[in-house]
């Protein structure tokens, strides 16, 4: 890739996150007991709206059998992992919410996701869930911190499961980052887990690409069932994640969204 055209990606791409960013901003400020989830939707699109930008999930399909996602963005709850929840799910004290959204502007597009805990409660499940939640945004920043030292995809994720171990959690296999810039999903396929390593088809992230990582953590390794565009644990165990979108240069990282 030459260094004009991964000039124009990391601006594109900069500036669609910048959009991210503030909808997100606004939705974790949003995020008390008693919000429906669609009161958020409707929050980020209005913040898209304000920033020229345009949710890049509304719509989106993806070929399996949930048709077109019927929200501005993914919501999650507790033993939810990612995808779209009951629009008429209320939240309550103390639930693990994790907002991911994608979007775009001038046909660049970034994707972040940020895990929250809704309300000030330090008891009980609230407080593993904010232990999750910490070790979500622990392990994906391991993750980007690797990838900036030797842009190895095998040693960020040896990185990022080793943070894993340390805070008590398990990343979940099955999940992957992705390349990203003129269309949401782009090559290449980063798997999370090292078990997924083997189809990855990647060693080393090149130069000038802009890449997400997402790692999906959970107190245990559980199974994974999905219903329409909702995927859940099967035992019931809280998950989250934290994604970013990063822009690869020779010698560092630069975190776009």
């Amino acid at each position: 890739m030459s260094s004009d055209n991964a000039l124009s990606r990391f601006i594109g791409v900069a500036r669609a996150g910048r959009a991210v960013d503030a909808a997100l901003h606004e939705a974790c400020g949003l995020a008390r007991p008693g919000l429906p989830v669609r009161a958020i939707d409707a929050a980020v699109a209005a913040s898209l709206a304000r920033s020229g930008a345009v949710s890049s999930m509304l719509g989106y399909e993806d070929g399996h059998a949930g048709g077109r996602f019927p929200l501005t963005l993914s919501v999650s709850v507790n033993d939810e992992i990612m995808g779209a929840s009951d629009p008429d799910l209320v939240l309550c004290l103390g639930d693990l919410v994790t907002l991911d959204l994608a979007a775009s502007v001038g046909g660049w597009h970034a994707d972040a996701a940020v895990t929250l805990c809704v309300g000030a409660s330090g008891m009980g499940d609230a407080s593993r869930r904010a232990e999750l939640m910490g070790a979500s945004r622990a392990v994906t920043v391991a993750g980007l911190r690797a990838l900036a030292s030797c842009r190895s995809w095998e040693r960020s994720v040896g990185a990022m499961h080793a943070v894993a171990a340390e805070r008590g959690v398990v990343i979940l296999p099955g999940f992957d980052g992705h390349g990203i810039g003129r269309a949401m999903h782009e090559p290449p396929r980063l798997p999370m887990h090292r078990e997924d390593l083997g189809r990855a088809g990647v060693s080393e992230i090149e130069p000038g690409s802009v890449v997400t990582i997402e790692p999906v953590v959970s107190w245990r390794r559980t199974g994974v069932v999905r219903n329409g565009w909702l995927d859940r644990t099967v035992s019931g165990a809280d998950a989250c994640f934290t994604e970013i979108t990063a822009a690869v240069g020779g010698r560092r990282v630069l975190v776009l969204a």
